[in-house]
């Protein structure tokens, strides 16, 4: 079988626009109409157009069986440290919360920490009994911080006014 260019470019730009189940059913399709026209639609599906065989091999296996294969983007990533450490954030925040204060000029409510956050993960393992390796590196316990009001930054003294 022979297709011409702008054939290629319809059948590329059509599964290009289309995502998950919808794309392999449109693959599926095309390859159940090439395999009436030549040895192997598969290979030749794959040749023309790119497709990777597993996905090829997916949109074939759910037209034949007619059971839809569930896309689990949700669960693809790193899982987070809540996940693994549940109490971490309680912690955290105890921790934060002793060495903490309000801006001087009380306009605003944030509250400000004076420790960073590797002295936070070193309270975490001395008051908390967490070890260094269960623990998240300090530019995740930082994030943390912030996540929670907290902000690392040094704490400026009231300054008093000057007389002009």
């Amino acid at each position: 079988m022979h297709l011409t260019s702008a054939e290629k470019t319809l059948y590329r730009e059509t599964s290009a626009s289309l995502k998950g189940y919808d794309k392999r059913q449109f693959i599926a399709r095309s390859i159940k109409l090439f395999d009436e026209s030549t040895v192997s639609g598969k290979s030749f599906a794959r040749r023309q157009f790119g497709w990777s065989h597993h996905i090829v091999t997916k949109a074939v296996h759910e037209l034949e069986t007619e059971i839809r294969c569930i896309d689990a983007y949700n669960q693809r990533g790193r899982n987070s440290a809540e996940t693994k450490l549940p109490n971490l954030l309680i912690d955290i925040k105890e921790i934060a919360e002793m060495y903490s204060q309000t801006d001087y000029t009380f306009k605003t409510k944030q509250l400000y920490t004076r420790l960073s956050a590797s002295s936070i993960r070193t309270k975490l393992i001395e008051l908390k009994n967490y070890t260094d390796s269960e623990l998240p590196t300090d530019r995740t316990i930082s994030s943390k911080l912030n996540m929670l009001g907290f902000k690392l930054r040094t704490v400026t003294k009231n300054k008093p006014k000057k007389n002009t």
